[in-house]
């Protein structure tokens, strides 16, 4: 409701009026966080990147635009790739879930130690903070004395990010889709 007050159009991607009633859906949601996190810090690194000193000053403009172009792509590029390894283990949350919590025929004992390790919960634990941390991110952007401690500009641009994100890069998604 505090996305949807803000005029982040949540409830225009299809399937999001189940996000409270189907399990699965919310693991999506998961996925979707962490590409949304992955989004926002794409966009503070590629910002960061413009007031970064080039790689690159040479005599020839055209050289300088492209080799300096492709340094900035590879940083920013750089949590979409880390991200989409995250996302590849939050598909396996459900399994892991189920694993952990019923009982299943598999033609041999399941042991847990063998099932999960420490590796694979400090895994989970660091997913689960990164949502958590978006999570709380998004109550903390659009929190009213959080301009006690940033500038207003750096607020608008963290709530439009965001904005950005819900409203344009999610435009056309469906959960529907992805049970295909």
């Amino acid at each position: 409701m505090l996305l949807h007050s803000k005029n982040c159009e949540v409830y225009k991607i299809e399937g999001a009026n189940r996000f409270f009633s189907n399990h699965k859906i919310r693991h999506q949601i998961a996925q979707l966080i962490e590409m949304g996190s992955a989004f926002i810090n794409a966009l503070d690194i590629f910002d960061k990147r413009k007031n970064k000193k080039k790689f690159l000053n040479s005599k020839s403009k055209m050289l300088n635009t492209i080799v300096n172009g492709f340094m900035d792509l590879n940083d920013t590029i750089k949590p979409f790739i880390t991200s989409n390894e995250r996302i590849k283990k939050l598909e396996e949350f459900d399994n892991l879930k189920n694993q952990g919590l019923y009982v299943d025929y598999q033609d041999k004992i399941l042991i847990p130690q063998q099932t999960f390790n420490q590796e694979l919960f400090n895994q989970t634990k660091e997913l689960t903070n990164r949502i958590t941390r978006f999570y709380k991110g998004i109550n903390l952007i659009y929190h009213p004395s959080l301009k006690n401690h940033l500038q207003e500009r750096e607020i608008k641009k963290y709530q439009n990010d965001l904005k950005l994100f819900i409203n344009d890069a999610l435009k056309g998604f469906s959960f529907k889709s992805l049970n295909n």
